[in-house]
């Protein structure tokens, strides 16, 4: 972390929120990712501010918890949170998740509003305009950097990984994924 904020380096954290969600990928990571926050915040603030992003990501066992989560992070002052739906095959979709999904993002834009008109700010970026008023970030995340190698992902035990699909505790990989 202090290399990290030494150097500017812009930090994307994996975490999905409250532990009832963030249990489904290991135990006892949401301690480890709650006590990072804290230290962050405690330690780091400007990068806690300024150059942190929090990614949750929406699979079946998870996506219930999605305003709940985002309740808990602006609570921990996160300024900004990405939701994303898992990018590789997830057993567990029904056809009524849509509706149960569509319930639970109304409570999070509700979440968001009221957050907006208490700070200024729209924490969700799925929930932001375009506009100027965001502040540009030097270049984007995707998905995967195996080819470019500009960014890295670290697990929970520190590993490095040129791709987050490679991190052991992203999740499990069914036996015909592309690993």
């Amino acid at each position: 972390a202090d290399y990290l904020d030494e150097h500017g380096i812009d930090v994307q954290l994996s975490f999905d929120g409250v532990q009832t969600a963030q249990r489904y990928r290991g135990r006892g990571t949401f301690e480890i990712l709650d006590g990072v926050l804290d230290s962050l915040r405690a330690k780091h603030p400007q990068l806690f501010r300024n150059r942190l992003r929090i990614a949750l990501t929406a699979i079946p066992v998870t996506f219930l918890f999605l305003a709940d989560s985002v309740k808990y992070l602006l609570e921990k002052d996160v300024r900004e949170i990405r939701i994303s739906p898992c990018i590789t095959p997830y057993p567990g979709w029904e056809s009524g998740s849509i509706n149960k999904l569509d319930a639970e993002f109304a409570r999070v834009a509700e979440i968001s509003r009221n957050h907006l008109e208490q700070t200024g700010a729209v924490p969700v970026t799925i929930l932001r305009k375009a506009s100027d008023e965001i502040p540009k970030r030097s270049g984007t995340l995707p998905a995967c950097n195996a080819l470019t190698g500009d960014a890295l992902t670290m697990d929970l035990d520190g590993q490095l990984y040129t791709c987050s699909l490679f991190a052991e505790s992203y999740q499990k990989f069914p036996p015909s994924s592309l690993m």
